[in-house]
């Protein structure tokens, strides 16, 4: 009853998250192409509430490269139904607003995508939606930049080490169970370009961080650290494991964000060992520049000092993100919250850290005998929850 009760209040939470007001839209579905004319290549909305048919769009790019625009009579465009073609073909998506993926769109050999959303934003997914790639030869470019596409964690760790700053996407869906268990993180030093997941998940990711005191570095997820200016966004782990020790920070996607995060989520399971110091499902450490943003935590944290269900410790932002797992420590002096373990201002910064529009549902519990623990957070100094 419990887990049914989590699951209804995620998935209603999630959708209100991932909702917006109404916007003007070209939407790319299975009716009847309604409201756009298509013209040497190029298809461009003429109402207010347009559609282009996915079968028409595949046929096109059987034959050509093609744009399609959402033009000055609407301001979205939303994939509603799969799309794909082989070959070289390239798709354009240009929206003065936002692109968003409620439908799977699959490019094969190397064929190329080019996303311009407002600002040079990137897109977003729904729940069925993601852009795939059955080849890392093909092509992809979000608001003008190029990104590097890798189909696995490792191919993931070598354009990182290649390149600290780069654009990196994720093609596909990855199984990283056949990795066996990474002994760090595959991406140990600090990340400060751009990942897209592109709405893929990294299933079974596996690490057992056994390291020493004298560790230059003692923070341990997928990454290590995302730095300032960078971001990670539209990624998925599920069955993942972290194990860390020895004042390490550890999270399933990150140890340490000092960049941004946005539509992430994980499932599994974070277990501080003896000396682990600050663990949470998604993010161990959220440090002052770190904003977390639209995600979740589905993962169990296991005894940390500083434990959260989200993140064990925040000075930096969350906004619309939440937690359902099962957050617990047997530190003496541990703190424990759903959300997150500790949320601390003081540390004289400019801005205090701000939790908002976020929530928990996971058991929260402790048997330190100084533990302190809290339903969404274990602790607050100079602190701003709304």
């Amino acid at each position: 009853m419990q887990a049914t009760l989590k699951r209804g209040l995620a998935g209603i939470f999630a959708a209100g998250l991932m909702a917006s007001a109404a916007h003007a839209a070209l939407v790319i579905s299975a009716g009847t192409t309604t409201n756009v004319v298509c013209t040497s290549g190029v298809c461009t909305a003429v109402a207010a509430n347009a559609v282009l048919n996915a079968g028409t769009l595949q046929t096109m790019l059987g034959l050509s490269d093609v744009k399609v625009t959402a033009g000055t009579a609407a301001t979205d465009i939303v994939i509603a139904a799969p799309v794909s073609w082989p070959g070289r073909r390239g798709l354009t998506l240009e929206a003065s607003r936002l692109i968003k993926f409620n439908a799977e769109v699959a490019v094969s050999g190397r064929g190329a995508v080019t996303l311009l959303a407002g600002n040079g934003s990137a897109p977003s997914f729904g729940s069925k939606g993601r852009l795939t790639f059955s080849s890392v030869q093909g092509g992809l470019k979000i608001g003008g930049r190029t990104y590097r596409l890798v189909n696995s964690v490792k191919t993931l760790a070598a354009a990182a080490a290649a390149d600290s700053t780069a654009a990196i996407a994720l093609a596909q869906d990855y199984d990283a169970g056949q990795d066996g268990v990474y002994p760090n993180s595959p991406v140990p030093l600090s990340f400060l370009g751009d990942f897209n997941g592109l709405g893929h998940t990294i299933a079974n990711f596996s690490l057992d961080y056994i390291g020493q005191f004298t560790d230059p570095v003692r923070v341990v997820g997928l990454f290590a650290e995302l730095g300032p200016g960078g971001t990670i966004e539209d990624i998925s782990l599920t069955n993942a494991q972290v194990s860390a020790n020895n004042l390490s920070n550890a999270g399933l996607l990150l140890g340490q964000n000092r960049g941004a995060v946005a539509r992430a989520s994980v499932a599994g399971r974070v277990i501080g060992t003896p000396g682990a110091n600050v663990i949470g499902g998604l993010v161990g450490f959220n440090v002052s520049t770190g904003t977390i943003t639209s995600s979740r935590s589905l993962a169990d944290v296991v005894d940390g000092k500083f434990t959260g269900g989200l993140a064990g410790f925040n000075q930096g932002v969350i906004f619309r993100s939440f937690a359902t797992g099962r957050v617990t420590s047997q530190d003496e002096l541990g703190v424990v919250g759903g959300l997150i373990g500790t949320s601390d201002g003081a540390s004289g910064r400019a801005e205090r850290p701000k939790i908002s529009q976020s929530f928990a549902t996971g058991a929260v519990s402790a048997s330190g005998r100084f533990a302190l623990l809290g339903g969404l957070v274990g602790q607050s100094t100079i602190s701003t929850v709304v």
